[in-house]
C-alpha cells in the first residue's frame, strides 16, 4: 500500500512538471505579443558541427545571425540550435532563413 502512494506521488510530479515549465512557456509567449517588431535582414546563416564526447557522435547546429534598427540604431542578434544529430534535418530547417531575406518574426525587442 504505501508502495502505490510513494508510486502515485510520483506520478503527480513528473505530469505537474512538464504543465508547469509548458505554463511559463505560453506565458512567455502571451507577454511578447504585445512587444513592437521591426523589419530586420538575414546577415549570415550557416551549420556547423560539434563532437559530442569521446564516442565520435557529433551534434550538428545552425547560426542565423541578423541584424535591425530600432530608433535609428543598429542591432544585432545571433539565434541558433543546437539540438539535432541528424544534419539534414538542421539543414533543411536553416535552409529557410538565407542570407539577405528580410525576417520579422525574430526581430522582437521589449520597449
Amino acid at each position: 500500500m504505501k508502495g502505490g502512494i510513494v508510486f502515485g506521488s510520483l506520478l503527480i510530479v513528473v505530469a505537474l512538471v512538464p504543465m508547469i515549465l509548458g505554463y511559463r512557456e505560453f506565458r512567455t509567449q502571451r507577454e511578447s505579443e504585445g512587444w513592437p517588431s521591426v523589419l530586420g535582414q538575414i546577415v549570415s546563416s550557416n551549420v556547423q558541427s560539434e563532437s559530442i564526447g569521446t564516442t565520435g557522435g557529433v551534434r550538428w547546429r545552425y547560426e542565423v545571425d541578423y541584424v535591425y534598427l530600432v530608433n535609428g540604431v543598429e542591432y544585432s542578434a545571433k539565434w541558433s540550435n543546437t539540438s539535432s544529430t541528424r544534419q539534414h534535418a538542421v539543414e533543411t530547417v536553416q535552409s529557410q532563413y538565407p542570407e539577405g531575406r528580410p525576417a520579422r518574426s525574430t526581430m522582437l525587442y521589449k520597449r
